[in-house]
């Protein structure tokens, strides 16, 4: 038959494969007790002999273990024999090549590398959209107060009463305080306004470092958990 038939023996952890080599060990001393029972009144010879057998079994459990690993993999990996697998258990460990999560890696870090993108495209218009509607606003505004001044001091001039034969200068500046009061309070309503507007505009470049930060974060974990 061929090999693709007879799957591995998959084993998680090098404790599982101990598990199993001391039971098969356990079995055959367990059979040799049973064939060649402990006496109280053996002889030396006798017991030299048992030793003997002992050490037999116990090689020829190892040998066929060691035809054993052939087919058995643990955490995906090829074993040897029986002495190198027990040796690796003293080593670090590492988890079998994952292409899969090779794939998810570069994912993220083309993710990465796209949201820095936008986040170095972001901090570049962002500044100047923000300072375009700045400046809109705040021309608007001077226009306005420009237009307040001049409407003044025509009131103003209108409002002036003066002898021009050597008389008294009498003066009425005609001030409206209250009206004035209510058109500057609007100015700076206006001007507080655009706080939300900025605000707003810095969403896009908010949102895209907390998408790079979350990317870095899930890869970093990853490397860390291979």
């Amino acid at each position: 038959m061929a090999e693709a038939d007879h799957p591995k023996v998959r084993l998680d952890t090098i404790s599982e494969y101990k598990t199993i080599l001391n039971r098969v060990e356990q079995l055959s001393r367990d059979k040799l007790a049973q064939h060649f029972p402990p006496s109280a009144n053996s002889s030396a010879k006798d017991e030299a002999y048992r030793k003997r057998v002992e050490e037999l079994v116990a090689e020829y459990v190892r040998r066929l273990l060691d035809l054993a690993n052939q087919n058995i993999s643990i955490n995906g990996n090829d074993i040897g024999d029986v002495d190198s697998v027990l040796k690796a258990e003293e080593e670090d460990q590492y988890e079998p090549y994952d292409d899969k999560l090779r794939v998810r890696v570069n994912e993220l870090i083309g993710k990465v590398g796209t949201a820095t993108g936008e986040v170095a495209k972001l901090r570049r218009e962002v500044p100047k959209r923000a300072a375009a509607v700045y400046e809109k606003k705040l021309r608007a505004d001077i226009d306005r107060e420009v237009a307040l001044a001049e409407a003044a001091l025509k009131e103003n001039a209108d409002a002036m009463d003066i002898d021009g034969e050597g008389g008294a200068d009498v003066i009425d500046w005609g001030f409206k305080p209250l009206a004035r009061q209510k058109e500057v309070e609007k100015a700076w309503e206006d001007a507080v306004g655009l706080l939300p507007i900025l605000k707003k505009m810095d969403g896009p470049l908010t949102r895209a470092q907390g998408q790079v930060a979350k990317a870095q974060q899930v890869l970093e974990h990853i490397q860390q958990t291979r």
